[in-house]
């Protein structure tokens, strides 16, 4: 379902949902799904690094979960 050409587009939506979301289990599986995805299709390291520090910041506290 996703690949290197929509992972921008899926990432961000998902990125959306750990930012509103306050259901903490959901965020855990938000963080380690999001992470897996930019890992694998990064379409270069600038996104990568945007993208996983976005996830620092809202997500920090549930990374190695």
């Amino acid at each position: 379902m996703t690949n290197s050409q929509n992972v921008r587009v899926i990432s961000d939506k998902l990125l959306k949902f750990l930012i509103e979301t306050d259901d903490k289990h959901f965020k855990r599986d938000l963080v380690r799904k999001i992470s897996i995805l930019a890992e694998r299709f990064a379409p270069d390291q600038k996104w990568f690094i945007e993208t996983m520090n976005l996830i620092l910041e809202h997500g920090s506290e549930y990374m190695g979960m």
